[in-house]
């Protein structure tokens, strides 16, 4: 394949006077200089052919002009200078030559029309000369076959639309503001008939800046840069192949986006995206214009994506939003912030077999879908290879955030260095966590802290058969954080050198839910933080091997088989305030620290039972999807009396476990009649705020489902667009064989055909997601209604109430942007600690990195320094901004770090329900403290919010007193 820009005169000029000194050359200032003054375009100044013009097609003006006036078929050499609008009015063959093409010009090929052109190299090929070109403009119907050639300097090298033929290989598309383009036609769906490989889009200018300026009224905008190899709106499109048996792959380099599909299917096979330069400030993992990231779909698309190779993008290699990442498998990505990101997903994404090598924050990322999406990671390879993350950010392998509906995340290699995550399960339901191998071993980043495997806020999960594997040079390594997430399984998991083996915070209550686990070599076995309700548990074959760490950093606790200390102390349990009363961090809450009697965990130099040997663990990792509780116990008779509120945390954990075991009483009838306190706090509950937003959740819940008819229609969309795409790949086959000769016709004619199948399915499956849609958007206002009628009796209440209502403004809204009271009511929730504000601050998590991809700093709400937390980073710290009230003068009083820094700020106060209360606008403030009156402020909880010219730079929650 031709890879090499011949058109570069500057470069080879260059070339041929550099010193052969096996050194970088440096060339004299004066001769830098005059390169340096040497306009673009002045390479092929005003279109002249230097002088030796065969032949000028068109006349420049608006009205298209046939392209037989001019020239006839077919072209084997000359030098054409090319003006307006051109079109074909036959079947036209370009064989050779060179095309200078005027500010603007055009080639259009109507249907039914083929433009064919092979080896069109010489000087440059087809190139601008002046400012850009339009490009070759392929309509519905026309047919476009083009080979070795080389295409430079249009605003859309090609153009596509409807049911148009592109059939382009060998090719060198560069210097191009787009490299294929396929626009945005009244909401009408193109039936693009793709067969695309082995081409190079490229910009080297800059890189990233093109060599010429726009045209004339050129819209949009270029600013001077190359965007994509591929923008694709609206269509069906096949990039790359599949099927040849070279597996030739596209290359895209030095753009600002890879290739990016909105409302569109799309296809991309063996394509090879590096180097890609940004542009736009507003930019990330998801964005409008998909700066910095390799594989873009957006707006209901569906994207197959397989065989590909990302690299030295500067934020993601594949990002979906308010999509269906129907399959993207046999990916290599690297040197990127993430390797794979998909946010408000309107389908379950399959993620399988990728690799992702040198990522710094995120592996793959599932967030927020838009329905009860089960997606399926499995058999990923994630390293961080010598990364060092991002300042304030901590290294996650694999994230789900707020992902309902059974996913399932397994088979998986992770290895990370310190201060990372290998699976970080936040907000979520009912995930399968099976069979995954996470090891922190990259010693780049060796000093302290990392977690395996943590749940946050995500019940009746499953855990079997997983692998945590720290190096013995790292230190403060815990196998599984679990954190506020009760009725979980963990089922023949093993832990190597990890500082502990479990880490359990809150209510993580299941009783006999903990079997065949293996704690080996440095690992310390269990951490129950103050006030963690775990219920009971018996031996279920759970065991330590090897050496351990030293007594003396923990506390001897109930965990062990036999009565000696020493048995005790090895087990390396460590329990925070066994003196209390009723034991809140308990296994079983009527024990004492000193006992002997629970044989949970026990040291023991033999095996552990086979996973099968009970009914708590499942050889076959296809639990079912139907909760499954133990039988009432003491532990939840002390929940109902109220008696689990003790030590520092004693609040959350009371009023949480008494949510779950609400909760759990009208899931599970059979619960009922097994304990008469139990019964009586059930009947007592139905009243109260509890049972009012688990109604809430409920019809939550029930919104984001499919219909039984939906589901079944969108399996046979699926199950029939997978065979099409298969007959599509033979097809392929069969059109490469035929080398583009006339045999093929019959192998067009069936792509066509199957496109047009495609087509059909696809405007099925569009209809179903937009009644969906329109379902949601409709029913969710009774539930927002239904939200706003509860009366919240404490902190945790408060927090759901505006969790929901965020939540559920935002949802299937098209861009949906949250306002400044919005933002600071999240982030106010988001900032507290979750053993204080209650579960659902990793809900409102999960929902603010939407907007910035924060971490939370627990260490001060935990009495464990093993904490999962990192550093936050976040747009609120450090502005040089504090408000505080100064209740003997009833003021408030904003401190102003630096007052030059800003002409002008707004200071706004709202109230926990987004009402705004006070504001005030500050120009050029004269002091370093400005006072604010309080005397229109009731008591209470309030937010600040310090703004300038619309941007939020401090946010800070306020508790007025007055006396």
């Amino acid at each position: 394949m031709r890879k090499s820009n011949s058109s570069n005169l500057c470069e080879s000029q260059m070339d041929s006077k550099k010193l052969q000194t096996g050194r970088i050359q440096i060339y004299p200032l004066l001769l830098i200089i005059l390169l340096s003054s040497i306009s673009l375009h002045s390479l092929y100044a005003s279109c002249t052919c230097g002088g030796s013009i065969t032949a000028t097609i068109g006349d420049g003006g608006s009205t298209p002009r046939p392209i037989t006036n001019y020239v006839s078929s077919p072209i084997t050499s000359g030098c054409y200078v090319v003006k307006g609008y051109i079109y074909l009015t036959s079947d036209f063959v370009i064989l050779g030559g060179r095309f200078e093409m005027e500010s603007g010009a055009e080639i259009r090929v109507p249907s039914g029309k083929t433009l064919t052109i092979r080896n069109v190299t010489s000087n440059g090929g087809i190139y601008g000369c002046d400012n850009l070109w339009r490009g070759l403009n392929i309509t519905s119907g026309g047919t476009l076959i083009m080979t070795g050639t080389t295409i430079q300097d249009a605003q859309y090298a090609v153009k596509a639309t409807g049911a148009a033929r592109i059939f382009i290989n060998d090719n060198s598309i560069l210097h191009n503001y787009v490299g294929v383009y396929v626009p945005s036609v009244g909401g009408t769906m193109h039936n693009l008939n793709f067969n695309i490989y082995d081409n190079l889009f490229d910009c080297t200018n800059g890189p990233g800046s093109l060599r010429l300026s726009d045209y004339s009224g050129m819209s949009p905008g270029s600013s001077g840069k190359a965007y994509a190899g591929f923008e694709i709106n609206a269509a069906n499109a096949k990039i790359g192949s599949n099927s040849n048996p070279l597996n030739q792959a596209n290359i895209i380099k030095h753009m600002r986006v890879g290739i990016i599909g909105k409302s569109s299917n799309l296809q991309c096979y063996n394509t090879e995206i590096s180097d890609l330069i940004p542009y736009l400030t507003n930019r990330g993992y998801v964005s409008a214009t998909g700066d910095g990231v390799g594989i873009y779909v957006r707006d209901k698309s569906s994207l197959i994506a397989v065989n590909n190779t990302i690299e030295n993008t500067p934020y993601s290699g594949i990002s979906s939003l308010r999509s269906w990442l129907m399959r993207v498998s046999n990916n290599t990505i690297s040197e990127i912030e993430a390797g794979i990101y998909d946010e408000s997903c309107t389908n379950s994404a399959i993620i399988t077999a990728n690799d992702i090598y040198y990522f710094r924050n995120r592996g793959i990322v599932i967030n927020k879908p838009e329905l009860l999406a089960s997606p399926s990671i499995i058999s990923n390879t994630i390293f961080t290879f010598g990364t060092e993350p991002t300042s304030g950010f901590q290294a996650i392998g694999i994230l789900l955030n707020g992902v309902g509906g059974n996913p399932y995340v397994s088979n998986n290699d992770i290895n990370l260095h310190s201060n990372c995550v290998g699976i970080n399960i936040n907000s979520c339901k009912r995930v399968n966590t099976a069979y995954n191998a996470v090891s922190i071993n990259d010693d780049s980043e060796s000093e302290i802290r990392g977690v395996g495997i943590a749940c946050a806020a995500s019940p009746h999960s499953h855990f079997l058969s997983n692998v945590v594997t720290a190096d013995e040079e790292f230190e403060l390594i815990t196998g599984f954080v679990t954190e506020m997430s009760n009725n979980n399984r963990y089922c023949c998991n093993e832990t190597y050198g990890t500082d502990y083996g479990y880490t359990f915070f809150g209510d993580c209550k299941r009783s006999e839910g903990y079997g065949h686990n293996e704690i080996r070599a440095l690992s310390g076995g269990l951490f129950l933080s103050e006030s963690t309700n775990l219920g009971v548990q018996s031996h279920k074959g759970n065991k330590w091997y090897g050496d351990f760490p030293s007594a003396s950093s923990t506390t001897g606790a109930a965990i062990n088989q036999g009565g000696t200390t020493e048995l005790i102390v090895k087990s390396q349990f460590k329990v925070h305030n066994c003196t209390t009363p009723y034991w809140p961090p308990s296994i079983y809450p009527s024990q004492s620290c000193s006992s002997s009697s629970t044989l949970w965990f026990r040291l023991d130099d033999g095996y552990p039972e086979d996973c099968g040997a009970d009914n708590i663990c499942d050889l076959i990792f296809l639990p079912d999807t139907d909760d499954n509780f133990a039988d009432i116990d003491e532990g939840d008779e002390y929940t109902a009396r109220g008696q689990m509120g003790v030590g520092s945390f004693g609040f959350a954990l009371d009023y949480e476990s008494r949510r779950n075991l609400y909760e759990r009483m009208w899931i599970d009838e059979g619960s009922h009649s097994q304990n008469s306190y139990v019964d009586s706090f059930y009947s007592a509950t139905q009243s109260s705020t509890i049972a009012e937003f688990y109604e809430v959740e409920l019809e939550i819940d029930t919104l984001l489902f499919f219909t039984e008819e939906e589901s079944d229609s969108i399996q046979t969309i699926t199950l029939g667009m997978s065979g099409l795409q298969d007959s599509i790949r033979r097809l392929d086959s069969l059109f490469y064989l035929a080398a583009n000769a006339t045999d093929s016709t019959a192998v067009i004619l069936g792509r066509d055909t199957i496109f047009g199948l495609i087509d059909t399915l696809t405007a099925h499956l569009q209809g179903i997601f937009s009644i969906y849609k329109a379902r949601i958007l409709e029913d969710k206002e009774d539930i927002i209604y239904l939200n706003s009628l509860i009366d919240p009796v404490n902190i945790i209440d408060t927090n759901e109430q505006i969790v929901n209502d965020i939540f559920l403004a935002q949802l299937m809204e098209d861009d949906y942007i949250l306002d400044s009271a919005q933002m600071a009511q999240l982030f106010s929730v988001a900032e507290q600690c979750p053993r204080e504000g209650g579960s659902i601050v990793h809900k409102a998590r999960a929902l603010y990195q939407m907007v910035d991809d924060v971490l939370w700093d627990d260490s001060g709400c935990v009495e464990d320094y093993m904490s999962l937390r990192a550093a936050k980073k976040s747009l609120f710290s450090n502005n040089g901004f504090v408000i505080y009230p100064v209740p003997a003068y009833d003021k408030l009083r904003l401190q102003i770090k630096s007052i030059d820094k800003y002409e002008s700020i707004d200071l706004h106060i709202y109230n926990l329900n987004g009402k705004s209360v006070y504001k005030q606008h500050i120009y050029r403030p004269a002091a370093s403290v400005v006072e604010i009156p309080m005397d229109e402020l009731q008591p209470g909880v309030f937010i600040g919010v310090v703004e300038h010219d619309n941007e939020i730079l401090y946010i800070q929650r306020i508790v007025v007193i007055k006396h």
